[in-house]
């Protein structure tokens, strides 16, 4: 093994290492200048090798001695690198330093199906008679609207930033050919939707939903009126003129939750570590409610997938 080489200024060493110590420039090594003082270099025996950093530090005759520009031929030591790894790990072990928040996303799909037994193959009725031919039946699987989302407050809530979870912010429900459009719209208590109209006839939309009562008057296109949704919950909006217009916000406790796509995939993204329950929610079948456990300290974010089927089940019996 190749012996170390010490550069610097050397405050403690053995007796038989300091008659090994060899002056380059030829000058006394106490020389007050520290412009002609020269550099000095030692041959240390491999075992001294490892253990020499542990004897650099003050000498007791010279108290501002030390030890600088240390390196060891093998593997370079930068006291300075030293130093500010030290001071780093004391700042985040004190939490001055924020570490950043690892967090999931949810994804799944969400499905509904029908009470077994209803079908007209299975008895359900002659549905083939002119008295039932024009009965409509729900047809499940293209049942669209569902929301998913994280029940009950976190502790992330802050209001007035849905874009953290990649929502849209302000929320508009147009009245358009006289249908609300969404007419499901999750938003976060505390935020704020706008009603414009743009139809040439008046409309009138009110609620009198226990989360929100309201009465927007009669007003038509180019007017738009604006309502704050302050209490979590359901809310039912209608038309008092037309029969056909309605409408629901549901108002939620945070914001992390979304809405199905047409193929009933959602995403839930940026949902901190912690345990939750996650509900899917639809307006024509009892909701669904399934655990989900996002551990501490999760290396890098992933995606937790859970998928949902809902269908009339679970509901008292008189």
């Amino acid at each position: 093994m190749e012996p170390g080489v010490l550069r610097g200024r050397i405050p403690d060493l053995r007796r038989g290492e300091r008659r090994a110590l060899r002056l380059r420039a030829g000058h006394d090594h106490r020389a007050p200048s520290r412009k002609h003082r020269p550099r000095l270099s030692l041959e240390l025996p491999p075992e001294r090798q490892g253990g020499i950093l542990d004897r650099a530090g003050p000498h007791p005759d010279r108290p501002g001695a030390g030890v600088r520009g240390l390196c060891l031929r093998g593997g370079r030591v930068r006291i300075l690198n030293l130093m500010r790894a030290l001071f780093l790990a004391l700042l985040l072990s004190c939490g001055l330093i924020p570490t950043p928040l690892v967090a999931a996303t949810l994804t799944g799909v969400v499905r509904a199906h029908g009470k077994e037994g209803a079908e007209p193959e299975a008895g359900g009725g002659q549905y083939g008679s002119r008295k039932y031919k024009f009965a409509e039946r729900v047809d499940y699987s293209s049942l669209r609207d569902f929301v998913v989302f994280i029940v009950g407050p976190v502790a992330t809530n802050t209001p007035g930033t849905p874009a953290a979870t990649g929502r849209a912010a302000p929320h508009r429900i147009d009245q358009r050919g006289a249908v609300f459009s969404p007419h499901i719209l999750p938003v976060m208590a505390g935020e704020v939707v706008e009603w414009p109209n743009s139809d040439e006839i008046f409309h009138n939309a009110f609620s009198i939903s226990d989360a929100k009562e309201f009465d927007l008057g009669l007003y038509k296109a180019p007017e738009s009126k604006k309502v704050t949704f302050d209490k979590a919950g359901r809310v039912d909006v209608f038309c008092s003129i037309h029969k056909s217009m309605s409408c629901v916000v549901l108002v939620l406790e945070n914001p992390f939750f979304a809405t199905t796509d047409a193929a009933g995939r959602f995403a839930i993204p940026g949902v901190p570590p912690g345990k939750y329950k996650l509900k899917a929610w639809h307006e024509r079948v009892p909701p669904q409610v399934r655990e989900v456990v996002i551990p501490d300290g999760t290396a890098a974010a992933g995606e937790i997938a859970i998928d949902f089927s809902l269908g009339i089940t679970g509901l008292p019996q008189p």
